[in-house]
């Protein structure tokens, strides 16, 4: 009799071993991680659900779209990353023609074993499509006056110029391989909005240029650009394509 109450003691206190580390083990798997919750609002500050947001931990990697990692907003709008670094992230959202590339695009580092929580807002500006994330570079498609296309007239030295415009407001004009004349090199320029983004302007070491927008498009560009013909300032309408 006593050698089984010993060995019932002994299957007890196994028993008890074995409920202790597995008690150890779950307070292991609940331990909290490191989350980031991304709430996406429209520019009127209305939560937007269904909404991809993606997160980089350099900008080199939010510039480039690659390595990051991916989630969507549920019904209020917030989408959550789990288990990550204590760092800072670039965030990334896109519905439509609205992002969050000209608002915020940096989380401060993240607090450790805890939910963060950030906002961001996604807003549809002109200067985001002229610039994409961080440049975009336009190249001349065609010149025309009064509907009537002038670009088989124009000597191939121009063709391959292109307008490089910056997210900083800066910019440059890029010649090409073919140059039209000696000393016509690229050129750099700062560009800013005016009457309500219906007029764009381009400031070099020459001056000042007021442009008129006729439209702008996610892959196309319309300008009207005052051009000298044989000593006059003809309007003529430029259009441009993104050549990346």
């Amino acid at each position: 009799m006593s050698k089984l109450i010993s060995t019932i003691l002994r299957l007890v206190i196994l028993l008890s071993i074995v409920n202790i580390m597995g008690s150890c083990s779950d307070d292991k798997d609940v331990a909290p991680t490191t989350k980031l919750s991304i709430t996406v609002t429209d520019s009127e500050g209305n939560t937007l659900p269904q909404v991809m947001v993606s997160i980089y931990t350099t900008k080199v990697d939010w510039e480039q779209d690659t390595n990051g990692l991916t989630a969507t907003t549920n019904s209020e709008g917030a989408a959550t990353f789990d288990d990550l670094q204590p760092i800072s992230y670039f965030i990334n959202s896109e519905k439509n023609e609205s992002n969050n590339w000209f608002g915020t695009i940096e989380t401060s580092i993240l607090m450790e074993a805890t939910t963060n929580e950030v906002s961001v807002q996604l807003t549809e500006s002109l200067a985001t499509i002229l610039t994409g994330k961080t440049q975009r570079v336009w190249q001349i498609k065609d010149i025309s006056f009064d509907g009537f296309s002038l670009f088989e007239d124009v000597d191939a030295c121009e063709k391959d110029d292109s307008f490089v415009f910056q997210r900083e407001g800066k910019g440059t004009v890029d010649r090409g391989e073919g140059r039209c004349f000696e000393g016509d090199d690229n050129s750099d320029f700062t560009w800013s909005f005016t009457d309500q983004e219906q007029t764009l302007l381009l400031e070099n070491a020459e001056g000042t240029s007021a442009i008129s927008i006729l439209s702008i498009k996610k892959e196309q560009l319309k300008l009207q650009i005052p051009t000298p013909i044989e000593g006059e300032l003809v309007p003529l309408d430029y259009e441009f394509e993104v050549i990346q």
